[in-house]
C-alpha cells in the first residue's frame, strides 16, 4: 500500500511541476499586461493567460508520464538521466504544440508558418525544461525520503 501512495504522489508531483513551468509564460504576459496595458496589443486577446498556459501543461505532463511509462517500463523515473528526460519532455511538448496548432487553433497550410513554428518551438522548450525539472524533483524527493527514514 505504501508503494502505491508513493507512486501516486509522484505522479501528482510531476504533473504539478509541468503545470507550474508551463504557467510561467502566462505569468510573464499577465505582468506585461498589468504594467503597460496599451503597449502590447496581444495581451488583450485572452483575459486569463496563466490558465491558458497551465492546461496544456497538465496535458503534456500526463503525456510525459505516459511516454516514460512506455519507454522505461521496468525502471523508476528517478533513475532517468537528464538528457533522456529532456528528450522525452521535448517530444511531449512538441506533440502538445502540434495538437494546439492544428486541432485547436485551426492552422491551415496557407497560414503563417512563422506562427506555427514559434508555437512548436515554445512548447518544445517548455517540455524539455519541465521534463528535466520533474526528474530533478523526483530525485530530490527520493533523496529527502531516504534521509528522513535514516
Amino acid at each position: 500500500m505504501q508503494f502505491k501512495n508513493t507512486r501516486l504522489s509522484g505522479i501528482f508531483s510531476v504533473i504539478l511541476v509541468w503545470t507550474l513551468i508551463w504557467a510561467m509564460p502566462g505569468v510573464f504576459i499577465e505582468f506585461l499586461d498589468n504594467i503597460a496595458p496599451s503597449a502590447y496589443s496581444f495581451t488583450r486577446r485572452i483575459d486569463m493567460w496563466i490558465q491558458t498556459f497551465a492546461f496544456p501543461g497538465i496535458l503534456s505532463g500526463m503525456l510525459f508520464l505516459g511516454l516514460c511509462g512506455i519507454a522505461y517500463r521496468q525502471h523508476q523515473l528517478e533513475l532517468l538521466s537528464a538528457h533522456r528526460a529532456c528528450t522525452i519532455g521535448a517530444v511531449s511538448g512538441f506533440l502538445i504544440g502540434v495538437l494546439c496548432i492544428w486541432l485547436l487553433l485551426g492552422w491551415r497550410p496557407g497560414d503563417s508558418l512563422f506562427a506555427a513554428a514559434s508555437v512548436s518551438l515554445i512548447t518544445t522548450l517548455l517540455g524539455a525544461i519541465a521534463g528535466l525539472g520533474s526528474v530533478k524533483m523526483l530525485k530530490y524527493r527520493t533523496h529527502a525520503s531516504a534521509q528522513a527514514s535514516a
